[in-house]
């Protein structure tokens, strides 16, 4: 038991770091877009994720995976096959930069990120400027509304 309980954390670990790997511009045609755009304000980031969802691939293990926020503060979290990985955490806007943490996935650190949006493709960079991740915004939260 122990050991499944554990392999089972070893792969929501990789899946999790993976996703967050730095993408290089090969991987996303508009990968430099930001570059031109202003990141979004503290108020944009609030509007644009409370009660929305964000889906992406990880391109470490091409799992997919959904964020929902369901409120101000609150992460909701689904990685792997059929949403078998799931954590819960906190997240911030503040001084047009958003910051997050989960409970359990990338070990529970703080991870902040200017965040600039293209029709429904939402960037995530760092604060040294390298792209992250690519994601797409889901304009409505149908979490739990199968």
């Amino acid at each position: 038991m122990f050991a499944m309980r554990l392999f089972k954390n070893v792969l929501v670990t990789l899946f999790i770091a993976g996703n967050f790997a730095t993408v290089t511009g090969a991987a996303y045609a508009d990968a430099d877009w930001f570059e031109e755009q202003q990141p979004l304000s503290t108020e944009e980031i609030k509007s644009l994720l409370i009660n929305r969802s964000v889906t992406g691939n990880s391109p470490g293990s091409g799992f997919s995976f959904t964020v929902y926020y369901p409120e101000y503060g609150k992460l909701l979290g689904e990685a792997g096959p059929w949403g078998l990985y799931q954590d819960e955490g906190t997240w911030t806007a503040r001084e047009n930069i958003y910051c997050a943490r989960w409970q359990h996935w990338l070990d529970n650190a703080e991870r902040c990120y200017r965040v600039y949006v293209n029709k429904d493709a939402i960037f995530w960079v760092t604060l040294d400027g390298k792209l992250q991740s690519k994601d797409t915004l889901i304009r409505e939260n149908n979490q739990g509304n199968d």
